[in-house]
């Protein structure tokens, strides 16, 4: 309310010439235009002074800061009967949050301006400097560039859609592994190909991961079954299921367990117990060093199709971020987990683990 008070409609007032407003309601927050039409205006810290009317267009600035009911109110809004183009404008620094659900991908009767300050010609000749000076990469990208970047406590701050996002064909030949992570709930598999000595990237041990598969409320019976239809349906050569090793641990109920499961449908499962290696922090910074290792060498690449899954792995690598403040007072080394990204998070987590012993064994 203090921006919309202070700068939106106090800017909005100056521009608007005087002849055209013939009144101003301030207690019902409307002006009235001498040609019958009105302009309202609220504030998203209030949704309820956005209820009850019916709009043509709407603008709405600093959405970062909104609440999403607030925003699910406007397009409720959006429905006056004489207007000739229904539509809103948001303008704001982008924010990892439902902004990015909704203007990132390509959804109907969205678009998307990224305007850089680089291109304010009225600031002073070393704002930019100055700022590169002052800020983070992630901070720069977002506040200068228009970026959606994850700003404060990103777990994978070298995680780059320009870089590691691309046009993945499946490599025909070459088995398809996977990495799952299991749950009733919402289990997740990252399907992917292992290169040794990929050409394509000049890196070794090259990942790709060209698919991904997200089933709410789904035993791993029925699973394992979908599973086996997307390698037929694909026609993919069945590679190596790496999995979390709590999932060898037998049902009270059935008898059975997770492993036993894939490997009756003929998958080959393999799985770590070593502490270590299923230490969370420890697979964290190893999915880090794919990323961008110290050499600055990227070994760790997506397909493109893979951006439009709402809880697939660019996302979790996207918005994975560290609980601020532990109850000790200290940071924690622990992704949040929110029950949504972090299944991919860890599917793809148990992949690279496994992966990397083998590589390792083979070295030994």
């Amino acid at each position: 309310w203090s921006m919309l008070s202070r700068v939106s409609l106090k800017k909005f007032l100056e521009i608007c010439p005087k002849s055209l407003i013939k009144s101003h309601a301030k207690m019902d927050r409307r002006l009235e235009l001498v040609n019958g039409s009105s302009i309202l205006y609220g504030s998203s810290d209030r949704p309820y002074t956005l209820e009850g009317v019916s709009i043509a267009w709407f603008w709405a600035d600093e959405v970062r800061f909104f609440a999403r009911e607030a925003y699910d109110v406007l397009l409720a809004r959006l429905r006056a009967p004489k207007a000739r183009r229904l539509g809103g404008i948001l303008t704001s620094t982008p924010a990892m949050s439902w902004l990015f659900d909704e203007f990132h991908n390509q959804i109907p009767d969205r678009g998307l301006i990224t305007a850089s300050t680089r291109e304010n010609r009225h600031l002073p000749s070393s704002y930019i400097t100055d700022l590169e000076a002052s800020y983070s990469d992630s901070l720069f990208a977002s506040y200068v560039d228009g970026q959606f970047v994850q700003v404060g406590g990103a777990v994978f701050p070298q995680f780059n859609l320009k870089t590691h996002v691309q046009d993945l064909p499946v490599v025909a030949g070459l088995p398809v592994h996977m990495g799952i992570d299991f749950g009733y709930r919402k289990p997740a598999v990252v399907f992917f190909q292992h290169f040794p000595a990929c050409a394509e990237h000049q890196a070794e041990d090259c990942i790709h991961v060209v698919d991904e598969m997200h089933i709410d409320n789904i035993s791993t019976v029925q699973l394992s079954k979908k599973i086996l239809h997307h390698y037929h349906m694909k026609s993919w050569i069945k590679g190596l299921a790496y999995v979390d090793p709590a999932g060898k641990a037998k049902s009270v109920t059935v008898g059975w367990s997770d492993v036993d499961i894939l490997t009756g449908d003929g998958f080959s499962v393999e799985y770590t117990t070593d502490p270590m290696d299923r230490n969370i922090p420890h697979g964290i910074e190893l999915i880090r060093s794919k990323l961008k290792n110290v050499r600055g060498q990227t070994s760790l690449f997506f397909d493109s199709a893979l951006e439009a899954q709402t809880r697939g792995i660019i996302r979790a690598l996207k918005m994975s971020e560290y609980p601020k403040i532990k109850r000790n007072g200290e940071v924690s080394d622990t992704p949040t987990k929110d029950g949504k990204i972090d299944h991919a998070r860890d599917a793809l987590r148990y992949a690279l683990i496994n992966v990397l012993i083998r590589q390792e064994a083979k070295t030994w």
